[in-house]
């Protein structure tokens, strides 16, 4: 009887917290937490002690509290209390939070199933790994090896997975040996809602500066290739288009002189 008037008693105490900083703050947001480690959440709360309330609240506890403060707009969060969360309140507005924790991402090992964030690439080098069972390991994941002043070594550069690729079990295994952490990684708001405007996870990623940057990047990469491959001459192109126009005539010149 005593055990439950105890954890009644941390429960108010709980829930009185959470409201308190629920009201406090202009940002009230839901953290991912799948595939997210312990050393991910612990790097970002300690960078904002002093800017952030963060706290993992089951879903059907905060579902009870957000009902029982009976405010239509922390009600909008209901829709997104789906999967493992973390509950974060701030006075930073949600994009501002987003690219925060984009600037904090981190390196990660790859588990089975992870995806790919770029091309992973095994260099070639000592790996300082003792001759056996590994180098079946590593030519299994198309490393090749030989054997050398008594350990492995890896012959020459090696992409063993392609951005987007999934990670299988033994890739991962290989990669954790080798000590690479191949998986950029970093926290993902679920959703916010700042002052009373709600912004899905979609809307928050897109507006992400960083981001925006990168689109650009990959645009104006387009842009370059298809105006040369249709020959139309523009400032970041007249160089190819000459060069290939003097390839093309040295071409021509050979076949006409042959």
């Amino acid at each position: 009887m005593m055990s439950k008037m105890r954890l009644s008693e941390r429960k108010k105490r709980l829930s009185e917290e959470i409201i308190q900083n629920l009201k406090k703050y202009k940002t009230i947001g839901i953290i991912r937490l799948d595939r997210v480690k312990a050393v991910q959440i612990n790097d970002i709360r300690n960078k904002l002690r002093e800017k952030a309330y963060i706290r993992q609240v089951r879903n059907t506890f905060l579902r009870k509290i957000l009902k029982d403060i009976n405010d239509p707009n922390l009600e909008k969060l209901l829709n997104y209390l789906n999967g493992p969360g973390l509950l974060i309140s701030t006075d930073m507005h949600p994009i501002r939070l987003q690219q925060f924790f984009w600037e904090n991402r981190m390196r990660m090992k790859a588990k089975s199933g992870d995806i790919a964030t770029e091309d992973i690439i095994v260099y070639a080098g000592n790996t300082g790994i003792p001759p056996g069972p590994a180098i079946s390991e590593l030519n299994e994941v198309g490393i090749p090896t030989r054997i050398e002043t008594g350990s492995i070594w890896v012959t020459k550069d090696t992409v063993v997975a392609r951005k987007g690729d999934v990670i299988s079990t033994h890739l991962a295994a290989v990669l954790s040996k080798l000590g690479i952490k191949p998986i950029e990684d970093y926290l993902k708001l679920r959703v916010a809602l700042y002052n009373g405007t709600i912004f899905d996870e979609e809307t928050i990623m897109e507006m992400i500066p960083d981001r925006i940057i990168e689109k650009l990047k990959e645009a104006h990469q387009k842009y370059v290739a298809l105006s040369t491959h249709m020959w139309i001459p523009t400032k970041e192109n007249i160089h190819i288009l000459v060069w290939m126009a003097h390839q093309r005539a040295e071409a021509l010149k050979s076949a006409v002189e042959g």
